[in-house]
């Protein structure tokens, strides 16, 4: 009889014989299987949070969309799943207000350790190297997913390639009453709120992807050094948000007053 090999996964040891198990479980609700292609899309703009994640999103969304003016904005957009979901989401609701999609659609232009300033480096990982981020994520085609939002007649999303501190410029003059912004690294997510904390309606909302996020501490840095925690919601129900291999909640939104 073959030896069952214990498996570490993170918070937990099991057999071998039970880890394709436990991955099955891990994962499935991460895993989006619907047979309408036009409801999803392809892999190019499959979301990467779970379905459950999704729909607290678009329930954010659509509370801001309805009883509020301005438009929508996407900062950190990737191949475009979030993106995809909330423009599908303003048709749906029969709503003028147009999505803008930011990113360089090359891949992360700042990681945490070479540009999160020393102080607040210590602060958040203390003797451990945080995780890199430049360069990666750059496996983007731009003009397949803009040419997949106008097969699917998405044509109220607006893609703004570029760094952040560029693009922002050419949308100066707009408000907002929703922001998802998944930019992961400590000045992308700085950035993000100081273009747009005074450019949000009342009670507008900013949905931070990354806050909590083991891995990606620079997100809370920017977080609390720019809004406190005043009017800052963490999501703590494991059924409608990301949990890291760690055990941590993912995911929190600040609520303009």
């Amino acid at each position: 009889m073959k030896k069952d090999i214990l498996v570490k996964t993170g918070r937990k040891i099991l057999p071998k014989s039970r880890f394709r198990s436990y991955l099955g479980k891990k994962f499935q609700k991460q895993v989006i299987d619907e047979n309408n292609n036009s409801a999803w899309g392809t892999d190019t703009n499959t979301p990467l949070q779970s379905l459950e994640a999704m729909k607290f999103t678009l329930t954010l969304l659509e509370k801001c969309v309805t009883t509020l003016e301005g438009d929508v904005i996407e900062c950190g957009v990737y191949k475009g799943g979030t993106s995809f979901q909330i423009a599908k989401k303003l048709k749906s609701l029969n709503s003028k207000k147009y999505l803008y999609a930011l990113d360089t659609f090359e891949g992360h232009p700042y990681d945490d350790f070479h540009d999160m300033p020393e102080k607040l480096k210590k602060e958040a990982f203390g003797n451990e190297e945080p995780i890199k981020f430049k360069g990666s994520l750059n496996d983007v085609d731009v003009k397949q997913i803009r040419k997949l939002f106008l097969k699917n007649n998405l044509d109220n999303t607006i893609f703004l390639k570029g760094l952040f501190e560029k693009t922002f410029l050419e949308i100066s003059d707009k408000k907002f009453c929703f922001a998802h912004v998944d930019a992961d690294s400590y000045v992308s997510v700085k950035q993000c709120i100081e273009f747009l904390k005074d450019r949000m309606y009342s009670k507008g909302i900013i949905l931070f992807d990354d806050y909590n996020y083991h891995d990606y501490k620079g997100c809370n840095k920017a977080v609390d050094e720019s809004l406190g925690k005043s009017n800052l919601h963490i999501i703590k129900e494991k059924n409608i948000s990301n949990v890291d291999e760690h055990g941590n909640v993912a995911r929190a939104y600040w609520i303009k007053p």
